[in-house]
Order: structure tokens, then sequence, then C-alpha cells
């Protein structure tokens, strides 16, 4: 491997170029083993900057895709976190006493004081 050849593995060619594995099959690559005891394969950058470009139209198009896929991950965040509120409102306005617990809304928790305040 040539010292100006930048790799990248599978998991991070599939992941920067939205390829799958059946796309990557018809590249070269390099077989390393990782800490783990396993495999890593490592394929030329340039090998899957020009794959991504022949499947996605460009480069500009893939970045569109990207962009996409990440502002539904924000809103399935959005959405488990307002789930999670709502989890913990109708905590809050159920009839449990609260008096010997500690609330925890969306990962932070309350002093019981604070989460008595609430009823």
């Amino acid at each position: 491997m040539k010292g100006s050849e930048h790799r990248l593995t599978k998991t991070a060619s599939k992941s920067q170029y939205r390829l799958n594995d059946r796309d990557l099959e018809s590249l070269d690559f390099v077989s390393k083993k990782n800490k783990y005891g396993g495999t890593t394969m490592l394929y030329k950058e340039e090998d899957v900057k020009s794959l991504a470009i022949r499947k996605h139209g460009s480069l500009e198009a893939l970045q569109v895709q990207l962009a996409d896929v990440s502002a539904k991950r924000r809103r399935k965040g959005e959405i488990q976190e307002a789930k999670e509120v709502q989890r913990a409102v109708e905590h809050l306005n159920s009839n449990q006493s609260h008096s010997s617990s500690s609330l925890t809304i969306c990962g932070i928790q309350l002093p019981q004081i604070l989460a008595e305040r609430t009823h």
C-alpha cells in the first residue's frame, strides 16, 4: 500500500458513501487482521468514491441522500424524546405518591422536592 493511498474500511465505505455489500463486491480490497481477532476489509478511497458516483449519479446527489438520512435520524430522536417527556408527564399526573422517590425525565433525575411540586 502506497503512503499516499487512503483506505476505507468496509463499514466506513458503506456509511459514508451509502453503498452496500453487493456494491463493494466489485472492488479490490486488502484484508487486515483487526484487534478483535476478525478481518477488516480496506478499500481504496478513490475506488469507493468512483463507485459511489456511478451508483448515485454524483457526489452532490450522495450528499443530498446523506442529508435526508441525517434529518430522518434527528426526527426519530425528537420523536423518542417527546415520548419520554409524555411518559414523564403521565407519571407526574398519576395518583401515585412520589414521597419516597425521585423522578427521572429525559435521563435527568429531579430531586424529590421538585417531583412533589409538580402535583
